[in-house]
């Protein structure tokens, strides 16, 4: 059968992008098990967590979480990179924007506080709107701790919250993700970039990050 110049250009984008599909579903299958030590002047435990085979552990205290290979060119933003400590469950720097809710059950913002740390000089009600759209707490639960994650959309690149007739700089921004799993007497806390919002889901590691930290298990 012969094929013209345009189905075989179609059937070469084709094979093309299932290789690309391929590679990426047999990335994200080979993921194992790896301890690390979580270290701080404070205290210092050791977890065990599921991490694909492709995310590289950089100084003891960080680890790259982002495929280059699968996300492409916004490997050198920075994101994918988590840096992580150890603290004790007791400290104040666990709920400095977050409180533990306990008719229902789990961790809230602290939204006066949040805003207030941003010195926001946007209109009050746009503010609270924004933050309430874009500043997430997401509850977080392994096999022997448990804790939250703040995904924050809310800054643009200069560390503000947009206008709110300024759609384009609402487009875009860093994601950023704090965490703190809690395994009292000691938590293990961290932060990372995830991505950025005009990069839209490619360059967005957020899910795999907190695959990652739901698979956190204390072992000390």
């Amino acid at each position: 059968m012969k094929l013209t110049v345009r189905e075989g250009i179609q059937c070469l984008f084709l094979i093309v992008a299932l290789t690309m599909v391929c590679d990426t579903a047999n990335a994200e299958r080979l993921w194992s098990k790896r301890e690390l030590n979580v270290l701080s002047e404070d205290c210092t435990t050791k977890v065990r967590v599921n991490l694909p085979a492709f995310v590289s552990l950089e100084n003891g205290s960080r680890v790259d979480i982002k495929n280059a290979r699968n996300n492409g060119p916004q490997k050198a933003d920075g994101a994918g990179l988590i840096n992580y400590y150890c603290v004790l469950s007791n400290a104040g720097s666990i709920t400095d924007f977050v409180e533990w809710n306990p008719d229902a059950g789990e961790w809230a913002p602290k939204l006066n506080r949040i805003l207030e740390s941003k010195n926001s000089t946007s209109d009050s009600q746009w503010a609270h709107r924004w933050y309430r759209r874009n500043y997430h707490v997401i509850q977080l639960k392994s096999a022997n701790a448990s804790g939250y994650a703040i995904l924050d959309k809310t800054s643009t690149g200069f560390g503000t919250i947009p206008g709110e007739e300024d759609k384009e700089s609402q487009r875009s921004g860093p994601i950023n993700l704090t965490f703190c799993l809690l395994h009292p007497p000691k938590a293990m806390c961290g932060d990372g970039l995830m991505g950025y919002r005009q990069n839209g889901p490619q360059g967005d590691v957020t899910d795999r990050a907190l695959k990652i930290l739901r698979s956190i298990e204390f072992i000390d």
